[in-house]
C-alpha cells in the first residue's frame, strides 16, 4: 500500500511540475477558491479553478512558436494565414470584466514581413472565422463571430487586411455569420448574418440580414432586399469551429 501511495504522489507531483502557468485571475484576493488559472500542459492550453492540469479543461493546442511575439500573460492557440501572407494569431488570456467568467481571446495581426500591426480583444468564445478573398473581389478580409456567456450574445466583426498598413475593422454588428456571397451574375458581394431580435411575446425571432461589400469605400453596409442566399451556388457556408 505504501509503494502505491508513493508512486501516486510522484506521478501527481510530476504533472504539476511539468505544467507551465501562463496567467492567474483572482477577482477576490481573499478567497483563492475563485482563482482561475491559464496553463500549458502536454502541448495543450488549459484553464480552470485549479493549478492542477487534471482539474482543468482544454482551451486549445499550444502554439509555442508564437509565445515570444504575444503578451506573456496570454497563450497562443490558433494561427490563420491569408493568401497574401497575413498571419492572425489567436491567444487566450484574462482581461477586464470577463475575469470572473474565464479567459477571452485576442487577435494579433502580423503582415507578410512578420511585423505586428494590430492587437484586438475578443469575447469568451470564438465561434466562426474565415480569412481571404471572401467576396470574389481583390479585397482580403478576416471575418469572425464571437460569443459571450449567454447563448444569444453573438457578435460578428470584419477586418480589412490591406496590402500596406494596419488592418481596419469594417464591421461590428450583432448576429452570427451564416455565409458569404461572391459578386457577379447580378449578385452583390457580401455576407449574410442572422441575429436574434426580442419582441413583446415570450420568444424572440431570428432575422437574416445581408451586408454588401463596397470596394470603393472599403466598407460593409447593410443592404435591404439583397435576396436570399438559399440555392446560390457561389455561397460559402462557414463551418462552426
Amino acid at each position: 500500500m505504501t509503494r502505491i501511495w508513493v508512486l501516486t504522489f510522484i506521478i501527481s507531483a510530476g504533472i504539476r511540475t511539468n505544467c507551465q502557468v501562463i496567467a492567474r485571475s483572482c477577482p477576490d484576493n481573499d478567497n483563492r477558491e475563485y482563482c482561475q488559472t491559464l496553463l500549458v500542459d502536454g502541448g495543450f492550453v488549459k484553464s480552470g479553478f485549479s493549478d492542477d492540469p487534471r482539474k482543468t479543461s482544454v482551451v486549445g493546442p499550444y502554439l509555442k512558436e508564437w509565445q515570444h511575439l504575444v503578451d506573456p500573460a496570454e497563450a497562443p492557440v490558433k494561427e490563420l494565414v491569408s493568401p497574401r501572407g497575413w498571419k492572425i494569431v489567436i491567444t487566450r488570456g484574462f482581461a477586464g470584466a470577463f475575469r470572473t467568467a474565464g479567459p477571452v481571446f485576442f487577435l494579433y495581426f502580423f503582415d507578410n514581413q512578420g511585423r505586428r500591426k494590430l492587437k484586438a480583444s475578443g469575447d469568451l468564445f470564438l465561434e466562426k472565422c474565415a480569412v481571404g478573398l471572401l467576396f470574389g473581389t481583390t479585397s482580403e478580409l478576416l471575418v469572425i463571430t464571437e460569443r459571450s456567456e449567454p447563448g444569444l450574445s453573438y457578435m460578428t466583426e470584419a477586418w480589412l487586411l490591406p496590402k500596406q498598413g494596419a488592418p481596419k475593422r469594417v464591421l461590428s454588428t450583432e448576429g452570427i455569420l451564416v455565409s458569404f456571397q461572391q459578386g457577379g451574375d447580378r449578385k452583390k458581394p457580401g455576407l449574410f448574418i442572422t441575429s436574434y431580435e426580442a419582441n413583446d411575446g415570450p420568444n424572440g425571432a431570428w432575422k437574416k440580414s445581408f451586408f454588401e461589400w463596397r470596394a470603393d469605400s472599403n466598407s460593409l453596409q447593410e443592404s435591404k432586399g439583397a435576396g436570399s442566399d438559399k440555392g446560390a451556388g457561389s455561397d460559402e457556408t462557414v463551418p462552426k469551429l
